[in-house]
């Protein structure tokens, strides 16, 4: 009797890496947490860049799409916080989606201030879809020598 013989299918090298992509996709597409897939509910939006110079504070996030009317910079105590929201522009009265990765809806984001921000001297701007919001430095206090007496 004869050796069994193994033989092996051909097939493309990627074509288990698309299979799998495939299956990935319809797992996110099942799992949604509110309106949002459960991958974006843990990501904060929008992402943030602070930056320090001599002066100031700079926050920077990217909004694009967004106009001023969308956005709301509130300071509070030691809190800084952005709120807007991204609407659906509608294309056609009969549109259907085939896919959809702009995630639209409201946000918000919550900063804690530096101990020399000045809240009284925040500013913010919006150009080609990013908001910079300028948070002014109160001057350094001066380090005061404490003269030590004897009881």
């Amino acid at each position: 009797m004869g050796e069994a013989m193994l033989i092996w299918p051909l097939r493309n090298s990627w074509e288990v890496f698309d299979e799998l992509q495939r299956e990935m996709e319809r797992l996110f597409n099942l799992t949604l947490i509110g309106n949002r897939f459960f991958w974006e509910a843990s990501r904060q939006y929008p992402p943030v860049n602070v930056y320090e110079t001599d002066k100031e504070y700079l926050l920077l996030a990217p909004v694009p799409g967004l106009k001023p009317q969308d956005l709301e910079v509130t300071a509070i105590g030691d809190r800084l916080s952005i709120r807007g929201e991204r609407r659906r522009q509608q294309i056609s009265a009969d549109e259907t989606f085939r896919r959809e990765e702009r995630w639209m809806g409201s946000w918000f984001r919550t900063f804690s201030l530096p101990d020399r921000a000045d809240s009284e001297r925040i500013s913010a701007t919006l150009d080609n879809g990013l908001l910079m919001v300028r948070i002014a430095k109160l001057p350094e206090s001066p380090v005061r020598q404490v003269h030590i007496r004897t009881a």
